[in-house]
């Protein structure tokens, strides 16, 4: 997750304080850690399902391998999220500079 300084200028500050604290979380060495251990797990658990012996096992393995999968993409879901506030902002400063040359 990586936005760039000149993506930063049209987050609101409340956004660039968050965007902020989730890039220092991102940054760590646990989370590094966490998010290599989860990218390993989500095998793991796709074939503990695959090879399961009853449907409860199937069930715990795939919430599992959910839960893995939702921790290895975060990083990505949040740029994305701050990525959505970045072209509205875009977009709202569009709107208003059309408003203003009409």
């Amino acid at each position: 997750m990586r936005l760039g300084l000149d993506e930063l200028l049209y987050l609101p500050d409340e956004q660039k304080s968050r965007y902020r604290a989730y890039e220092q979380g991102f940054d760590t060495p646990f989370w590094k850690d966490l998010k290599e251990l989860a990218e390993g797990e989500i095998e793991n658990a796709t074939l503990r399902g695959a090879n399961a012996e009853s449907w409860e096992s199937n069930r715990i393995a795939l919430g599992a391998r959910i839960v893995w999968q939702y921790i290895a993409t975060l990083e990505d879901a949040v740029e994305n999220e701050f990525r959505q506030y970045i072209d509205q902002s875009l977009m709202e400063r569009q709107q208003a500079d059309q408003e203003a040359y009409e």
